[in-house]
């Protein structure tokens, strides 16, 4: 069986270490909807920033550089 979707599916995950031990979290997975412009992604990514309450917990952001991703011209 073969599965193939059209849908944009994106997780944020936070990677930490804590008590000396590495901990891997998924912080949001979930469908996107509309363009995947920049300014789109941003406002995601800081809707969940926010939900967390980790903005200034944050040493570095990390994306897989995906193709789909369109500039905002």
């Amino acid at each position: 069986m073969k599965f193939c979707s059209q849908n944009s599916f994106w997780s944020v995950t936070s990677n930490f270490i804590w008590e000396n031990k590495m901990n891997y979290v998924v912080l949001s997975s979930k469908e996107v909807f509309g363009s995947h412009t920049a300014k789109n992604i941003a406002t995601e990514l800081k809707n969940i920033i926010d939900e967390w309450s980790i903005f200034n917990k944050i040493v570095t952001i990390v994306s897989d550089n995906g193709a789909y991703r369109k500039s905002d011209k």
